[in-house]
């Protein structure tokens, strides 16, 4: 015969049950929160690019020739947001950024157009190495967000290289922006990425599930929250 106390000790089970899952959840957020926030041993903090002498002198064609020149190579008229000159690799360039976030480049003594291709993007990571760049071991283009690039423009040019930490290096193609990550940056984008449960969009692909697992989460922490407040309330009850 199934009395109301059985009904309340089954309650109380399951009550118990979704609380220590959601309370080792809530263990892991508060380990890997802290691992977010903390400063990781990675060498990749010293790469970065460094400031370089302008000669000013082997510049010989103007902003305006240059911005003509980038049209001309791209197809069409283009609207610019900013025009700069800088130092790079030996190269004195102009580097112009349409609306739209793209970065073209001139070579400011030659007024070549200078493509974004393998050449172009070993240079910019080259940049940002103080020592000679490692040996290369593999080069591609991503069209996808992984593991070791959870995060910025794509497509992308992938570099991995031959070296004790696993430096890998990604160059976003339409804006040149350079990035880097190695063993310890992986090993924290995965902390993190559990952590928010973004590793859950990289790992399905999809964005529909991923709100659903939000969304039940949520329903299982509301559940285990009322049950709580309902046990508590019988308690009382039965108290008085």
């Amino acid at each position: 015969m199934i009395t109301k106390t059985w009904k309340r000790k089954q309650f109380y089970k399951f009550h118990r049950w979704v609380a220590v899952a959601i309370g080792a959840f809530i263990i892991w957020q508060a380990f890997s929160g802290s691992i977010w926030v903390l400063p990781f041993p990675s060498p990749v903090r010293y790469l970065h690019p460094r400031p370089q002498e302008l000669p000013i002198n082997e510049v010989q064609i103007t902003p305006k020739e240059a911005v003509r020149i980038a049209e001309h190579s791209i197809g069409s008229e283009l609207k610019f947001t900013r025009i700069s000159l800088r130092n790079f690799k030996r190269m004195t360039i102009y580097e112009l950024q349409t609306k739209k976030g793209k970065v073209l480049r001139v070579d400011a003594a030659e007024g070549k157009f200078i493509p974004m291709n393998k050449e172009l993007a070993t240079k910019l990571v080259a940049e940002h190495f103080p020592t000679p760049l490692p040996r290369i071991s593999d080069f591609r283009q991503i069209k996808d967000h992984d593991l070791s690039y959870p995060a910025g423009p794509l497509p992308a040019y992938r570099f991995e290289f031959e070296h004790k930490h696993g430096f890998e290096s990604h160059v976003a193609i339409k804006s040149g922006a350079v990035s880097h990550n190695d063993h310890y940056t992986r090993i924290r984008n995965i902390i993190v990425g559990l952590h928010d449960l973004s590793i859950l969009r990289l790992l399905f692909k999809d964005n529909i599930f991923y709100r659903f697992l939000l969304i039940l989460l949520a329903g299982i922490s509301s559940i285990a929250a009322l049950s709580g407040f309902y046990l508590a309330t019988m308690r009382k009850r039965k108290r008085a």
